[in-house]
């Protein structure tokens, strides 16, 4: 079973109007099931995962999982 902790970094239109923003995402990819949780989101140096509702956390997952299977 092999545990991947990383980070990466995503752009992200938080506002919608175009501009994007970096964020840095922190997760934990278990390979052997194939899951991936999303650990931390931090945005100009401060955390927002408790700030993010289910669905963008659901998408920044997608999001991640697609990358890493590339």
């Amino acid at each position: 079973m092999a545990i991947v902790n990383s980070t990466h970094e995503v752009e992200w239109d938080r506002m919608g109007n175009g501009e994007f923003a970096k964020l840095l995402v922190e997760y934990e990819w278990n390979t052997e099931t194939d899951s991936l949780v999303i650990c931390s989101v931090v945005y100009e140096g401060l955390e927002w995962i408790d700030y993010l509702n289910a669905a963008t956390r659901n998408y920044l997952r997608q999001y991640m999982k697609e990358r890493l299977e590339k």
